[in-house]
């Protein structure tokens, strides 16, 4: 029989951290457990998970709706094989629970097809306050073409865009584009708000001090080569965020503590500096661990 996921009890000290996830040619959250099959969930410890079903759930799996997902957007890679990865995007008011319990299992092995943001979440969000925000997904092992589909149900003034190499695509409703050039492996999902910055700014990260990660605004007031980057408190560059032509906009982004060979960086105060054209920015951020 199936077994829900409600009835696993963790012990040992342990809890879980996000939903639970099964694969099947992409991952997809799941209340329903089959004996026989893997899945994959996050804990923050050692510990016991333990199966208590006495009853057995039907084998079906949750709707956006029952994974607290009905009121955002979804975007969804297929790829010719058939493969499917949706993921999802909207404002963090729309999200019954914190963006990280949507944390992603780790990559498939080599050959396994995956799509997801580049964040490792299934599942992003932009506050009130951001004015623009950029989602890259990153899409793997995928036989071309690539179909991108969205559904679009909550605008709230913002305009949606996929932006696949050179081309970008208005998301309205629902809709979808091909991708037949196999050299495209990441699409991203811009945010905008449709007011342009005024003038060129860095702003405060916040949360500041942070763990793990932090987020802040850059806001673009004309299209720019612009670069972002960590530097440690001795001017050495850590790692690069952000090196490449903007449009105009504000766009949300995302330090998660790593250096650019992937590894975490000690507790300490880090500097983080933004440049386009003339201007200059800094903030001082403090990670804390």
């Amino acid at each position: 029989g199936v077994a829900p996921s409600a009835s696993i009890t963790p012990g040992g000290g342990t809890t879980v951290q996000s939903a639970y996830y099964a694969y099947h040619g992409g991952y997809s959250t799941t209340t329903s457990l089959t004996p026989g099959e893997a899945f994959w969930v996050k804990v923050n410890g050692a510990g016991t998970l333990t199966l208590t079903a006495s009853a057995m759930a039907p084998k079906a799996a949750p709707t956006a709706a029952e994974m607290g997902l009905g009121e955002m957007n979804s975007l969804t890679v297929t790829d010719a094989a058939g493969n499917t990865q949706t993921l999802y995007f909207g404002n963090a008011d729309r999200l019954q629970t914190d963006a990280n319990y949507y944390a992603m299992p780790p990559a498939p092995p080599v050959g396994g097809f995956d799509a997801r943001f580049t964040s490792d979440r299934m599942v992003e969000v932009y506050s009130g306050n951001d004015k623009s925000a950029e989602y890259p997904v990153a899409i793997k092992s995928a036989q071309y073409p690539v179909t991108i589909s969205w559904n679009v149900i909550g605008t709230e003034g913002r305009s949606f865009d996929v932006v696949s190499g050179s081309k970008t695509t208005a998301m309205v409703g629902t809709g979808s584009k091909v991708i037949s050039d196999a050299s495209v492996k990441t699409v991203v999902v811009r945010v905008q708000d449709g007011t342009t910055p005024k003038e060129f700014a860095l702003s405060q990260n916040y949360p500041n001090p942070f763990n793990p990660s932090t987020h802040f605004r850059v806001d673009v007031a004309k299209a720019s080569q612009v670069e972002v980057s960590v530097y440690d408190i001795l001017g050495r560059k850590i790692v690069t965020l952000l090196n490449g032509e903007k449009a105009e906009g504000a766009y949300t982004m995302e330090w998660n503590g790593l250096d650019a060979q992937g590894l975490t960086v000690p507790t300490g105060m880090y500097i983080i500096r933004m440049t386009a054209g003339e201007f200059v920015g800094t903030q001082k951020v403090m990670l804390m661990k």
